[in-house]
């Protein structure tokens, strides 16, 4: 599976200060709040586009902080159910599949030649039969 990075993006000098406070704060809060996800699979033209019309370090922060802190609860909750670290992958690259798609699903391309709406079934249904 190949996703193309829709980014193709020039942040503004004041933006990218914005940025790098971020990047900063999230390194800092690394094992908080699903921050790690943001220092490891961020490019800095996504937490741009999050960041939005934020003016202040603050704000950026708190805009990227409803994003991350998301996927950081659901990782909790996996792990809290007792779902292991596949599961958790599994589950992991169907929501960047679904993400990627919602956003703009001509940046989804499978190796396999299988649909989104297929391959999502699929890992619907190879989820069920492990547990």
């Amino acid at each position: 599976m190949t996703i193309r990075h829709p980014y193709e993006k020039t942040i503004s000098p004041f933006k990218q200060e914005l940025v790098e406070a971020v990047r900063k704060y999230a390194i800092e809060h690394y094992n908080e709040g699903g921050w790690d996800f943001l220092v490891e699979a961020w490019s800095d033209e996504q937490v741009a586009d999050t960041i939005g019309l934020a003016r202040s370090v603050e704000k950026a922060i708190a805009k990227c902080a409803e994003s991350v802190g998301a996927v950081g609860a659901y990782r909790d909750d996996v792990i809290a159910a007792g779902g292991g670290a596949d599961e958790y992958a599994d589950d992991a690259t169907a929501a960047v599949i679904i993400a990627a798609a919602e956003n703009d699903p001509a940046m989804v391309e499978l190796e396999s030649g299988e649909t989104v709406n297929e391959l999502l079934a699929r890992l619907t249904a190879e989820t069920k039969e492990s547990k």
